[in-house]
């Protein structure tokens, strides 16, 4: 095991403002701080006189939806309160991808609003050495849509859709604490 430190440069975030950003379709990602959509809340204009972050890199949350963990494989615009972490050694997508899950799995020790800036340095997480060899040998599907790549063409025939109640469905319960023997119905 090492400190973060020992295995990634750490920076600050640009510290951009969202709403001050410019739509753009197919733009620069910019990244937030929520748990969704890899981390990207848009796409955005490229400013004049402020470069992209380049990607190859984590983002972690250090407030908002603390440590979450993302992958950012092209160049992105961050906002605040963002740690981007740069590997000292060259990583591939699946080592990256490893590491996120490891900094994620971290998020118990901040809760109860305890930001992540001043200790994420000396996290400890897996040295290269110790990550799991399944890891290494993965491979992702280049396209993850599998019907996009067979050309199905899939006829829902929606016209012929009806109303129905959930609850002849599902059982619906207001608890969020439900087992999963209640589920089993």
């Amino acid at each position: 095991m090492k400190k973060i430190i020992e295995i990634f440069d750490t920076f600050e975030s640009q510290g951009m403002v969202e709403y001050q950003m410019n739509y753009k379709k197919n733009g620069v990602n910019f990244i937030g701080r929520g748990s969704d959509n890899n981390g990207v809340v848009k796409t955005v204009e490229e400013i004049d006189d402020i470069k992209p972050l380049q990607g190859n890199c984590l983002t972690v949350a250090m407030s908002g939806s603390v440590m979450e963990c993302f992958f950012q494989e092209e160049p992105f615009y961050s906002s605040y309160h963002i740690k981007i972490l740069r590997p000292k050694y060259k990583l591939s997508k699946e080592q990256f991808l490893f590491y996120c899950t490891v900094i994620r799995k971290n998020k118990w020790k901040y809760s109860f609003g305890r930001q992540a800036n001043k200790t994420i340095n000396d996290l400890m997480i897996p040295d290269l050495n110790e990550i799991p060899g399944w890891v290494n040998s993965y491979t992702y599907p280049k396209n993850i849509n599998s019907n996009a790549e067979k050309n199905i063409n899939v006829n829902l025939e929606s016209e012929n859709w009806k109303y129905f109640c959930i609850n002849d469905l599902f059982k619906v319960s207001a608890s969020n604490d439900l087992l999963v023997k209640d589920y089993e119905e």
